[in-house]
This record gives C-alpha cells, sequence and structure tokens, in this order.
C-alpha cells in the first residue's frame, strides 16, 4: 500500500483540484492521509467533504506548526509500506503513482522519482521543467557525485517509508525542510530511480512559504541542520566536501533569492549571510573576478588559483615564478636579453619558458603603475629562494630547475652565488628591502598575502607516510626559509599570514602528475591553505559585518 501525505494549511482555493488529482490515480491501493495544519478557512470542511465520499482519506487536525511537523506527523501514522508527499495547492498526473510504483518494485530500488513541471500561479501553464541532470539509476558506488544535484523536493517521488523510521531522518520545524531533509534520504538510500516524465505539478503562488519575506533567515539555519544530520548518521566526513560545494551553492541561490524578494532588506540578508559563510565555511564568498598578482612557487600558484576561484592554472594572473626576490627586484639589460632571445626559440615547455623568459625579462620593479596600482591582492611565498642565484656581469636571475633544465644554460657563462650563504644574505636582504618598498608603494588599498610555504618533508605512498630520503637537508632549507619568513613579516607587519607548517594533509603525494618531490604538495594540501587564506582575509570583513550589529548564527 502507497502512504499518500498531504499536509494543509489554508489553500481552500486549491484544495479541490489536488483531492481529485489523488483520487482518481490509476493506481488505487491508497491510504489518503491530510494533515489539516490549523486552517482557518473553509479547508476542513472541504476535506470532510471528501472524507465522506472515500473511506481510503483520513483526517488528522492538529495547531498550525508548519509543513515539516505535518509530515512527520503523516509518517508517523502512514500504515504504507511506501510514502509519498503532495502540498495542497499542487496536484499530480493521473498515472503518477502507478508509474513510480512500477518503477521502485521492478528495479528493486529505494526512491523513486520523475519529474517536475512549475506552473504559473492562476494561470496553471507550465513555465518550467525541473529535470535534474542525474543518472537513471544512482547506487553507492555514483552517489557521492549526485547526492546534492538530486532536486530537494519531497515531491514527485515514492519512498520507502522505512528510510526515514530506522534512520531516525525527520523534518525539522523551520522552513525549508525539505532541503535538510532530502539530502539525508538520498545518502541512506541504497539505490535510487528516476525517469524525466513530468508526475507532479508545482504551483508557483506569491504566498507560499518560498516566498513569504517571513522565512527568508530559514534559508539560513537549514544548512547547519542539514550539516548535524550528516553528522548524527556518520556520513559528515564521507560527503564534506560536497556539502561544503552545496553550502556556498545555497548562499549564493538564497542572495539571488531574496534579492528577489525584498531589495530594501536585502543588504541586512547579505550581511548575515557573510557572517554564516564565514562562521561555518571560514570565507566570504566575494572573490570572484578578482586582480591578483602571484609571486612564488608552483604550489602557491595552484593555492592562488583555488582562492581566486579560477578553473584552470593557466588563468592565473600575473604569476612570477621560477624565480627569487634577487632577481625579481633586479635591473634586466642586454646580458639577460641575450638568453631571454636564445629561449625564445627553444622547444623548452611552454609552461616554463614564459616563466623564464619572464625572469630574464621582466622584474617587479619595471610594472607599469596601471598594471598593479588597482589590484585586490599580492599573494606570495619564498620557497623559490632555496634555488641558487647566476649573476652575469651586473645583472641576476635565478638557477631554477627549470633553468638548469634548457640547452641555452649549457653555453652561458655566469657566477653562482649560493643560496643561503654569507653573500646572498647579504643581497637578499638588500632586495628584500627593495621588495617591501615596492609592495607599499602599490598595495596601499590592497591585500598582501604571505603563505609561509615550506619544503614537505613527507610524502604518501599507498595510504602510509614516508620521510623523504634527504631529511635532513630539507629540514636545513626550511629553516632557512623561516628566517626569510621573519625577516619580510619584520618589515612589512601588516602583511596577511598563512602558516602552513601544522596542517595534517602538508606532505607530497607519491602519484602527483609531476613527480613526487618535497616542493610539490597533495589536492588536500592546496584546498585546506586556500582556505586557511580565504578565513584570514576575511576576518577583517567579517568583523566589520559583526560590529554593524552583533548577530550569531544562534540568532538565525
Amino acid at each position: 500500500m502507497v502512504s499518500i501525505i498531504v499536509p494543509v494549511y489554508n489553500t481552500q482555493k486549491y484544495l479541490d483540484k489536488c483531492i481529485q488529482a489523488i483520487l482518481h490515480q490509476t493506481y488505487t491501493n491508497l491510504e489518503i492521509i491530510f494533515i489539516n495544519d490549523g486552517s482557518t478557512d473553509h479547508s476542513l470542511q472541504i476535506l470532510e467533504n471528501y472524507q465522506a465520499q472515500d473511506d481510503r482519506i483520513q483526517i488528522i487536525s492538529v495547531e498550525n506548526g508548519g509543513q515539516g511537523r505535518a509530515r512527520n506527523i503523516g509518517i508517523e501514522q502512514a500504515m504504507g509500506e511506501y510514502i509519498m508527499f503532495v502540498d495542497s495547492d499542487d496536484w499530480i498526473s493521473e498515472n503518477c503513482v502507478e508509474l513510480l510504483y512500477h518503477t521502485l518494485i521492478n528495479e528493486h530500488c529505494d526512491i523513486a522519482m520523475g519529474s517536475i513541471a512549475k506552473t504559473c500561479y492562476e494561470e496553471e501553464a507550465i513555465s518550467f521543467i525541473y529535470a535534474p541532470k542525474i543518472p537513471t539509476i544512482i547506487t553507492r558506488d555514483n552517489k557521492k557525485a549526485f547526492l546534492f544535484k538530486i532536486l530537494a523536493f519531497p515531491f514527485a517521488q515514492l519512498l520507502r517509508k522505512n528510510l526515514f523510521t530506522e534512520h531516525g531522518i525527520t523534518f525539522p520545524s523551520h522552513c525549508f525542510e525539505d532541503t535538510v531533509t532530502l539530502p539525508l534520504v538520498y545518502a541512506v538510500a541504497d539505490k535510487i530511480c528516476y525517469q524525466a516524465k513530468v508526475v507532479y505539478y508545482y504551483r508557483n503562488r506569491a504566498g507560499s512559504t518560498v516566498n513569504e519575506v517571513e522565512h527568508i533567515y530559514d534559508r539560513i539555519r537549514c544548512i547547519p541542520t542539514l550539516e548535524n544530520g550528516l553528522k548524527r548518521l556518520g556520513l559528515y566526513k564521507e560527503y564534506e566536501e560536497e556539502f561544503l560545494q552545496f553550502a556556498f551553492q545555497r548562499s549564493r541561490i538564497n542572495r539571488r533569492k531574496v534579492r528577489e524578494l525584498l531589495d530594501r532588506q536585502y543588504q541586512e540578508f547579505e550581511r548575515k549571510q557573510f557572517i554564516f559563510d564565514y562562521q561555518l565555511l571560514g570565507k566570504i564568498d566575494d572573490k570572484k573576478n578578482s586582480k591578483a598578482y602571484v609571486y612564488g612557487s608552483y604550489n602557491l600558484m595552484i593555492v592562488a588559483k583555488i582562492f581566486l576561484q579560477l578553473k584552470n592554472e593557466e588563468h592565473v594572473p600575473n604569476y612570477f615564478g621560477f624565480q627569487n626576490v634577487i632577481s625579481s627586484v633586479s635591473p634586466k639589460g642586454h646580458v639577460t636579453n641575450k638568453i631571454r632571445n636564445t629561449l625564445a626559440d627553444s622547444t623548452v615547455n611552454q609552461f616554463r619558458k614564459v616563466a623564464l623568459i619572464q625572469d630574464f625579462e621582466k622584474t617587479l620593479l619595471n610594472q607599469e603603475p596601471e598594471q598593479i596600482g588597482s589590484i585586490d591582492y599580492f599573494i606570495l611565498d619564498f620557497l623559490e629562494e632555496r634555488y641558487d642565484t647566476g649573476r652575469a656581469d651586473t645583472e641576476y636571475f635565478t638557477i631554477s630547475d627549470a633553468f638548469v633544465g634548457v640547452e641555452p644554460a649549457l653555453h652561458m657563462e655566469y657566477d653562482v652565488i649560493k643560496s643561503f650563504g654569507t653573500e646572498w644574505n647579504l643581497l637578499w636582504h638588500e632586495k628584500c628591502d627593495s621588495f617591501v618598498r615596492f609592495l607599499r608603494h602599490f598595495m596601499r588599498e590592497g591585500k598582501v598575502i604571505l603563505v609561509k610555504m615550506k619544503l614537505s618533508e613527507k610524502y604518501l605512498e599507498n595510504g602510509r607516510e614516508h620521510f623523504f630520503d634527504d631529511i635532513e637537508q630539507i629540514r636545513t632549507v626550511n629553516e632557512h626559509l623561516e628566517k626569510c619568513y621573519d625577516y619580510f613579516i619584520r618589515q612589512y607587519p601588516d602583511v596577511f599570514v598563512i602558516d602552513v607548517e601544522n596542517l595534517e594533509a602538508y606532505y607530497a603525494a607519491k602519484e602527483f602528475r609531476h613527480g613526487c618531490f618535497p616542493w610539490h604538495l597533495n589536492d588536500d594540501a592546496y584546498k585546506e591553505i586556500a582556505r586557511k587564506m580565504n578565513k584570514t582575509v576575511d576576518y577583517p570583513k567579517y568583523m566589520e559585518l559583526v560590529s554593524k550589529k552583533a548577530v550569531f548564527v544562534n540568532d538565525f
């Protein structure tokens, strides 16, 4: 038997259509439970009239407590092995139950779902079809990729009742309760079947809960409720990354939807949303299209890509890599131009070629004011300081692994200044002072972010950690790098500092696509460093938002 659960609150205008659609289903083994949620119009009388005509109808009247509580009462009372939810201002197709029931039985699945048609208020003309981009069969093998892409509506689907009862899943009392509950139900289901046929007609009307101003903060409240639900079920770690992506997606949807509802109150809503984003996710999502300079290691370039929300590494703007401080703030002239011209014709890897040409052609000192004056972030690390410095006449360049791996380097005459030696230290401090003066001149309104990137001491292989063979040399380099970072911070105390030394994920990966080296990290480390950057640079904005009027998550 199928139990259809219908919460009813002051929908007398639409109730007849909803009831008629349920009563005339081609599948007839139904239990129809109407939860009269404290209606003050004639909804109860309409229900009682139909109950007198059809003994499949049950009416449960309660004080108004919201759709979530009404659905929970329906689940408790349902005698059917399978349940379906319908809202009292919507309607279903004549074969809705039959189609989904046969799918569920034939495919041996826990949930069978169809598509939803959105209709235009009174006209009932279809304006949009909700047809999610998900496969027809979702099992535990592919659920991780699609859990939060399934529409979180309780409609247009037939569910095994035990998904709720055996796992203690209930709808919360606040609005947008489906956003909280359905992902939990999907998470515990073994198999979900989807077919694109429209079986449910959703009426988009001005007075519905989703369009009421008084419930806008429930949009924020629902996310920690979902988080707690995943943790209670022991599923949070498994779906953490997908949950965080979903939370940010909901944040964007919330701001867009609320702006549509009320322009005057939007600013206050956005402020609270940003505060919540920072408290839960550690960042404020307003960095898209930010302008930045990225100076430092390959690791830093990947982190900056994540931080700036860029799709590809080559999209990282103004990246200065494969060069150290001495080279980047030293004038360039005819000597370095010679090798620059030779490199232009060489067959070296394109990424490295661009970096090398930049090292032999550009310095931070010759950047045009209009190029850098309006940037939002200058992101840097000093991991490239581990490279020795080359000197040709009075010009300096970086003897990086990119440089020593190309043919022109074999024929170039130059002196070598060993990193962290006495001569190098004197020269480095002089050039670092120039570096700081450069930043102070151009970054008065922007943000300078220093990531204390170091060589990783260990790598992961087959799930086990191993120390690199040359661990003592690695630790020596890291000690010198720490001194460089300390000096820069003393000279530029306003810098945002991201200390990554104690990150659990700070290690190399044996399967890294460019090889396993102490200067290459793993994907988890890149993401975690980007999160720390977000949290650090957003903290002043967060405090500004909070200081306008103290608001905390519990206030929502």
